[in-house]
Order: C-alpha cells, then structure tokens, then sequence
C-alpha cells in the first residue's frame, strides 16, 4: 500500500495523485484561476471558428474570428468577412471585405484591387502585396495581439476548463476521503 501526502505526515512518500491533491490543497487559488481564466475566455467574444485546408469564402460570413491552420485561402469579391482573419500559414489572397483583421503567420498575404480591410493587416514571415486599389483603414506590420488572442481561444478554452474543474474536483474528493479515512464526517 502507499501512503499519501498528507498535513499530519510532511515527510511520507507520495505518488504523483498525492502530489496533485497535495498541491490544489495547498494552492487552490491555482485551481480558482484556471477556472475563471477558462469562463474569461468563453464570455470573451463569440468564439473562434477553426478551419484547415485550400478555403474560398463567397459569401457573408457573422460569427467569431476566423483562424485558419494551415491551406490557401481565397476571399472573393462577393465575400464579407464580420470578423477578424487570422492564418498560420501558407498563402491568402483577398479581394472581399474584412471587417476585423488580417493576420498571417507565415506565408504569402496578397490584397487584391477589391479588397478592403477594416482592421490592421499584419504578416510575421513572408511576402505582403497591396494593389494600390485596395483599402487598408488600419496600419500594415508585423503580427499583432489580435493574432494571439485568437489562437489562444482557440486552443487554451476548453483545456483550461477541464483541468481546473478537475483539479477542483480532485480538491473535493480528496478532502472527503481524507475525513473517511479518520472516521470523521466529511
């Protein structure tokens, strides 16, 4: 049998659950911050929309940010973004309406003579062309916060969510079967 980490025995030997229970015991603001980070990042805006491969949008697109992981990316003349762009990699050629902004990792960014942007466009690494007939209401540099933002949303949500509910979980059954074992009521 094992013994577990406990406040009565410091210097027992734990296993890597104990320690887990041991640390949201002894820490669980941590626990408390993952949760609230997790409902910060879901009441923030109205999510992201995650998409791979070769994309030509036509038509009007509402909802959340748009970030696309990997593929070419064809906004038509016909096609109005409601939010932001973001790409990680490879090439985009807009001609359409953007209403947030245009961000590219890596890659090739092309503005077509019928594009219009109504946000920053920003490229990490490659090759930027405006036509000189397109629109650009923000500034043109490098790879911004909305960037980030976008893929932290993506990718960070539902991840944060479950560890703290877990961790605060484990908290609760812990400090319950702690109390069981003494004979005490939880």
């Amino acid at each position: 049998m094992f013994k577990l980490h406990s406040r009565d025995n410091p210097q027992a030997q734990t296993t890597s659950r104990g320690q887990l229970i041991w640390f949201t015991q002894r820490r669980p603001w941590l626990a408390y911050a993952l949760l609230g980070l997790g409902l910060l990042l879901l009441l923030t805006g109205t999510g992201v929309r995650i998409r791979e491969g070769n994309l030509m949008l036509a038509g009007v697109s509402e909802g959340g940010d748009l970030l696309v992981l990997s593929g070419n990316l064809h906004v038509t003349e016909r096609a109005r973004l409601d939010s932001g762009l973001s790409v990680l990699c490879c090439n985009v050629l807009v001609n359409g309406e953007v209403r947030g902004d245009v961000q590219l990792l890596a890659g090739n960014l092309h503005l077509g003579p019928r594009a219009r942007v109504l946000g920053d466009v920003g490229l990490g690494n490659g090759n930027y062309n405006q036509d000189p007939m397109a629109q650009v209401a923000g500034t043109s540099g490098g790879i911004g916060a909305a960037f980030w933002w976008a893929v932290v949303r993506a990718f960070c949500l539902v991840p944060a969510l479950l560890l703290a509910g877990g961790l605060l979980l484990a908290r609760r059954w812990w400090h319950c079967s702690l109390f069981e074992r003494r004979g005490e009521p939880a």
